[in-house]
């Protein structure tokens, strides 16, 4: 195996299930002969420090063909290499399940190949480093039951999550939590995590997501030690796993952890698992492990009612030390419905923009700031009632008798042109055509009527001027001079090809919102690069003119509806590659290119970014 130059593995992601990793041996001229003759989605080329490769990449949203193309460039190049395909880690680990006979039957079983981690437990005060390299995930200090509120849309899963901390391993095993996004159900595990520890130190607690345990077990498959993996999974008291639906799409893991868990059940022992749905919508789960599901309790947690989000929101705002008032937390709660995460953002949010420009939180400054990062339809809806402020009555007039009253009276001599007096406004305008009007006035007048023609006539050409009252006077030196105090932060603009003109509506939105909300930066385009919008995205561009420019921060305006490419998948594609590449994605999707509260959630994340990354 020392002999191999390269090896080609799956390495999913959370937003790209089918990614996959390359690790060569060669040097850069070898590597870039190969990746020049590739023309699939694929990272820039990294260090890779374990001793066997010089260097590696990744290949993303990959298919078979893709993956085809790596392989048979790689074996061009470089000969034969390592490559494990997913139906072949599957027979890999049926192979190496061979060696610990009867696993999925036995109760109590112990592999006889592994007898370096017999039945004596350590007593882990807090998460060790597992016995085969990976690290095993700390709980939440903050996920507790005291800072876990309870509504009527929870109050059942609580009482249960309760009844299983007391008594792990004996009643609602295993206990299945689903619930939509942001809505607690990490949180009600991670409190029964810390609820057992507390109250027995020696039992040994693991906390992993879904794909933290993908990517566990086809590294252990890569390395020889599913074997190890297997019994460091096994010998847990409490195991709580995080996403079970990310497992859907792996039939090798699938399998895995079907034995971990017949082999934790059979022993007693406590499985929690949290889902975005119930275990009958898991549709592309295999039967026998769905099934397992249904065994113990399946409890959901609902989105709050209004009363729970103020609760929620008066205990967030404490533990962040921000003080407001009921009148602000009901008009935010009755704004801001579908999660808690949704609440707490709102409340950094507040809390950023407070302290950043210095103002006082008041329901004013709410108001604001909701506006900008709700649609306009949402902030049509109306608020509470104990909200609403009566306003007096609007003063009634009546304007029938207004222009009767002119005062005609004090032209004496000249009463009998009081029916003339409905002209008398429009002065102004007399020189246009006054003779029309003024010749049935002159017949009941006809002495006096001719010097006030000759009168009118020249009286219009001078006022005539004052209708260019209103004067322009623009006041843009004066932002100009503001601008030259903004902190400068560099970044990259991406759009799409043929949209320049979008491209500057996207820069006047961000310059007017860091105006209106008084931010203390403002962006300077380093670069500006289209991007092509055919099927075949080039991916790789994003990072890597970034990385060369030396910029961390890219903002992307996403592919218009016209074209071919799915926004979501072009947005999950990229936040991966970017992330990779340790790079700041700033994505504006195409349907919220006029949407204020887009600008302003970019604009306080880069002011985030910036105070926490003095760097950039």
């Amino acid at each position: 195996m020392s002999d191999k130059r390269w090896e080609l593995l799956q390495y999913p992601a959370e937003k790209d299930p089918n990614r996959w990793r390359a690790k060569i041996k060669a040097d850069e001229s070898e590597l870039s002969s190969v990746l020049d003759k590739l023309s699939v989605n694929k990272s820039r080329p990294f260090l890779v420090e374990d001793g066997k490769y010089e260097f590696g990449f990744y290949i993303y949203m990959a298919g078979s063909e893709e993956i085809k193309a790596v392989r048979e460039a790689l074996e061009k190049k470089f000969g034969e290499g390592i490559f494990v395909e997913p139906k072949q880690e599957e027979k890999l680990s049926e192979e190496l399940e061979g060696l610990a006979a009867g696993i999925d039957k036995a109760t109590n079983s112990q592999p006889s190949k592994a007898p370096a981690a017999p039945a004596p437990e350590p007593a882990p005060a807090a998460q060790p480093k597992s016995d085969y390299g990976f690290e095993d995930l700390e709980l939440n200090p903050r996920y507790t039951f005291k800072d876990f509120i309870i509504g009527p849309n929870n109050r059942f899963t609580a009482a249960a999550a309760q009844a299983v901390a007391d008594n792990p391993g004996k009643i609602y095993n295993p206990f299945f939590i689903y619930s939509g996004v942001g809505l607690g159900k990490t949180h009600m595990m991670h409190a029964v995590g810390h609820y057992v520890r507390k109250k027995n130190p020696n039992l040994r607690i693991l906390y992993v997501t879904t794909e933290k345990f993908m990517g566990e077990v086809i590294d252990s498959i890569r390395k020889g030690s599913l074997q190890q993996m297997r019994e460091h999974y096994r010998k847990v008291d409490l195991l709580l796993v995080d996403d079970i639906q990310f497992l859907v799409e792996s039939e090798s893991t699938q399998e895995e952890f079907f034995h971990t868990f017949n082999i934790l059940h059979q022993n007693g022992k406590q499985i929690i698992v949290t889902s975005d749905r119930p275990p009958k919508q898991l549709t592309t789960l295999e039967d026998r492990l769905r099934s397992r599901f249904e065994w113990g309790l399946i409890a959901d947690i609902k989105s709050p009612n209004l009363e729970t989000r103020v609760a929620i929101l008066k205990q967030k705002g404490e533990l962040d030390h921000l003080t407001l008032n009921d009148n602000i937390l009901l008009y935010i709660a009755s704004k801001l419905k579908s999660n808690i995460r949704e609440l707490e953002g709102f409340l950094k949010r507040i809390n950023a923009y407070a302290s950043l420009t210095h103002q006082e939180v008041n329901l004013d400054l709410v108001k604001v700031l909701m506006s900008d990062l709700l649609p306009p339809e949402e902030m049509a809806e109306p608020v509470p009632a104990s909200l609403k402020t009566e306003l007096p009555p609007p003063p009634i007039s009546f304007p029938q008798e207004q222009p009767k009253p002119i005062q005609p009276a004090q032209p004496a001599p000249e009463k009998t042109a009081a029916p003339a007096a409905e002209a008398a406004p429009a002065p102004s305008l007399a020189h246009a055509i006054p003779i029309a009007e003024e010749p049935p006035v002159q017949a009941s007048a006809p002495a006096s009527a001719v010097p006030p023609v000759t009168v009118h006539k020249p009286e219009p050409v001078k006022e005539a001027p004052q209708i260019k009252i209103p004067v322009f006077q623009p006041p843009k030196p004066q932002p100009d001079a503001q601008d030259a105090n903004l902190k400068p932060i560099e970044v990259v603009f991406f759009y799409p090809e043929t949209k320049e003109a979008e491209l500057s509506k996207v820069k006047e939105h961000f310059k007017e919102v860091i105006k209106k909300h008084k931010l203390k930066f403002k962006l300077v385009s380093v670069f500006e690069q289209s991007f092509s919008l055919t099927e075949k995205v080039n991916y790789a561009q994003f990072p890597e003119l970034c990385k060369n420019i030396k910029i961390s921060i890219a903002v992307v305006l996403g592919p218009p509806p016209e074209s071919n490419i799915e926004s979501e998948e072009f947005a999950n594609l990229l936040a991966t590659i970017m992330d990779d590449e340790k790079l700041s994605l700033q994505l504006i999707p195409w349907a919220e290119l006029n949407k204020d509260y887009r600008y302003l959630n970019l604009s306080l994340d880069i002011t985030l970014l910036k105070n926490t990354s003095p760097d950039i």
